[in-house]
């Protein structure tokens, strides 16, 4: 190649670091600067489009924020929106000088990574990454969808035009995405000191800043100024670097003196550096700017310092009435506070201790020395106080790493109330985290109230209310109990007096001379056998409140024994077979093996079957009524069913039915209890009782089901 060439590329070059770094400066947002870049690298490349990928915040995540495309139909913007990159290992394709070039795709080896980027119709492609603070934050990417572009295997001569753009884009990208991150704090800080930080407006409103390339020698010489940075000071990039042709000829000679020792020292053992210092504005004052630069090592060896430059004198203007401010809230929000102290979660280090009151005596009125062990002190408070946390912590307060994890998981203020048993003190915790813009240290606010006398009230209040719940309670279970009685003494009056009156009736005319002599045998029979039924149903009335009352206080005990449940089903059957209205049948139906038995009380069996037949017989007029036994029916019990073709009973009374004094039928005899009776039986033997409401074939199903075991 002709030196003539040679110069003419590095000319052609040079020309386009001027033009980006231009663009960039007289951007009016980041948006626009960095599309127009990009725009005007595809071209210069002759590339099909060209992007940046920005990591998320969440690990393992990226998405592309910026994108030009040379033609409709190739863009790739909206298939790369929270992309999960960490399973292709991106970061393990690039070279030492930081690049991903694939000047044909058909060279890659197979595997994951070829099959993402053909996905893309790739042909070749060269991606760079850019850098935020030192951390691998993103990649600027070429694309070639048409064909290989075996030209981009370039020398190191020519990979300073890729060198200098990503670097260029990683400066800007920090600039603005640190103006952004910087104004939404400030935004955050206002709105909520809004009443007393409205002198931060100015500093809010007044952000400006710039970029400048030095060379990495003594002073640091200009070697690039932009317009936006010369501007802070009143100035043309010409102007300023014709007065000022180094950095150090720009700063105030005592801020040099004063901050450049620490500032050499963080840049050679780091390379990087953040310093404050003053410069001459135009108009003859000294102003304030922040400058951030870092070292940039290019392809050829050669060494810049690429540096942010923000106009900082309002916010420095500021500072000593906004520390005023500050101190002030903080005198407010910890004027009742029992001690405050502040934690560098990043090392687990107390760096700042605030005894207030009688828990500085722990400490000898002094606090630990500073700094000290976060873990290891709070492991003291906690054994000195004997802590006990009051609900179920999000986080164990007294563990550095656990307030680590909570935070990293979105949260930046907790709350806990804990009861210190040692001293009969109660205390709430309130911790604000932050993060440390100078070191990105995560920062931990701690402020400890003492809310033993409102807690104490607290505590008083609830047992109050507790015991006034207890005393309603107690008066609607008097209430309950007056009503059920009520109730009992007025269905007893009406069921016992029904037969009673029978029975008196009855009697009355077979003792009557008159009456007598002139019935027939079969006619005084009737008249007996009728006062023989209503006797039977006033025993059987005071057979049920008998039986209720000795359930319910705890007098019936069970008496254990072999029972063969056919025979005993059996058994029940013949004993209600008199009850059975003229026409009406019933069977027995079984799926048990023959002789079948459990071990259980074969008298409150026969009690609860017996309840379930009488029901069936008192509603059914014609039919069947049937008692089936099943081990099918509910695994680990045997059910034993009584089928009627009766009235039935609506699903929605099938748990009002099993309360006690519940009848459907007013006109039906009985007390009401028996049902009820049978609950209280399946209970004490720990089956259950239950209306099946799912029968559908008229009538009524009743089951009562006993555990095998």
């Amino acid at each position: 190649m002709k030196d003539t060439d040679i110069n003419e590329g590095r000319e052609r070059r040079e020309n386009l670091y001027l033009a980006i770094a231009e663009m960039l400066s007289k951007a009016e947002d980041m948006e626009t600067g960095i599309n127009g870049v990009l725009a005007y690298v595809g071209k210069f490349l002759d590339a099909d489009r060209v992007y940046v990928f920005e990591i998320e915040p969440e690990p393992g995540y990226a998405s592309i924020t910026f994108e030009w495309d040379s033609e409709e139909g190739i863009s790739h913007k909206d298939a790369f929106q929270h992309f999960y990159y960490d399973k292709y290992r991106y970061r393990q394709l690039f070279d030492l000088n930081n690049l991903v070039c694939c000047t044909d795709l058909t060279l890659l080896p197979d595997g994951q990574i070829k099959e993402l980027l053909e996905a893309q119709n790739l042909k070749a492609m060269i991606q760079y990454g850019i850098y935020d603070k030192g951390v691998f934050s993103g990649m600027v990417g070429i694309d070639d969808c048409k064909r290989p572009r075996p030209e981009w295997n370039w020398d190191q001569e020519q990979l300073m035009t890729l060198h200098f753009i990503a670097n260029l884009f990683s400066m800007y990208l920090f600039k603005e995405r640190s103006i952004q991150k910087q104004m939404l704090a400030e935004q955050t800080l206002r709105e909520k000191y809004k009443d007393s930080n409205t002198r931060l407006t100015t500093f809010i409103d007044g952000i400006n800043g710039g970029f400048k390339i030095s060379k990495n020698e003594s002073k640091f010489p200009f070697h690039y100024v932009s317009e936006a940075m010369a501007a802070i000071q009143g100035y043309t990039p010409e102007e300023l670097t014709t007065l000022y042709p180094t950095a150090v000829d720009n700063a105030h000679p005592e801020d040099v003196a004063k901050n450049g020792r620490e500032m050499m020292k963080s840049f050679i053992s780091t390379g990087k550096y953040t310093i404050k210092y003053r410069v001459r504005h135009k108009n003859g004052k000294w102003i304030w700017v922040q400058d951030n630069g870092k070292l940039v090592v290019l392809p050829n060896g050669t060494e810049l310092v690429y540096s942010l430059i923000q106009d900082i004198d309002a916010s420095e203007r500021a500072n000593t009435v906004l520390q005023t401010e500050r101190a002030m809230f903080r005198d407010v929000l910890t004027k009742d506070a029992a001690f405050i102290f502040t934690t560098d979660v990043t090392t687990g280090q107390i760096i700042d201790n605030k005894l207030l009151n009688s828990y500085d005596e722990i400490f000898n009125g002094e606090g630990a020395p500073l700094p000290c062990d976060y873990d290891k002190n709070g492991e003291i408070f906690v054994n000195i106080f004997d802590v006990v946390p009051l609900t179920e912590p999000t986080a164990n307060y007294f563990k550095n790493s656990e307030i680590m994890r909570i935070y990293q998981e979105g949260v930046n203020y907790m709350q806990q109330e804990y009861y210190l048993r040692a001293v009969d003190e109660y205390v709430r915790v309130d911790d604000y985290i932050t993060v440390d813009p100078s070191n990105n240290h995560i920062i931990s606010n701690t402020v400890c109230f003492n809310i033993t006398e409102e807690k104490k009230k607290e505590i008083a209040a609830k047992e109050q209310a507790k015991k006034a719940e207890e005393q309603l309670k107690r008066i609607e279970e008097l209430t309950m109990a007056n009503r059920i009685n009520n109730q009992f003494i007025q269905n007893m009056s009406h069921e016992i007096r029904t037969p009673l009156n029978a029975i008196l009736g009855f009697s009355s005319v077979l003792v009557d001379p008159t009456l007598s002599e002139t019935m027939s045998t079969e006619e005084k029979k009737g008249l007996v056998d009728l006062i023989t039924h209503n006797s039977k149903l006033l025993t059987d009335i005071i057979d049920d409140v008998l039986g209720m009352s000795d359930l319910q206080n705890g007098k019936l005990k069970v008496a254990e024994g072999e029972v063969d449940i056919e025979k005993v089903c059996k058994s029940c059957m013949k004993s209600v077979e008199h009850r059975l209205p003229r026409g009406v049948q019933m069977f027995y139906t079984s799926d048990i093996p023959e002789g079948f038995v459990i071990n259980s009380d074969m008298r409150r069996i026969e009690q609860v079957i017996i309840n379930f037949l009488t029901n069936a017989t008192k509603h059914t007029t014609e039919g069947s009524i049937s008692v089936g036994t099943s081990l099918k029916e509910k695994p680990g019990y045997i059910c034993i069913a009584v089928t009627d073709t009766g009235k039935g009973i609506p699903a929605e009374k099938a748990e009002v039915i099993f309360e006690r004094f519940e009848k459907l039928d007013v006109f039906t005899q009985g007390s009401g209890l028996g049902l009820a009776i049978c609950k209280l039986v399946a209970d004490i033997l720990n089956g259950k009782v239950w209306l099946d409401t799912t029968y559908d074939k008229g009538g009524a199903r009743f089951v009562f089901a006993l555990p095998l075991k």
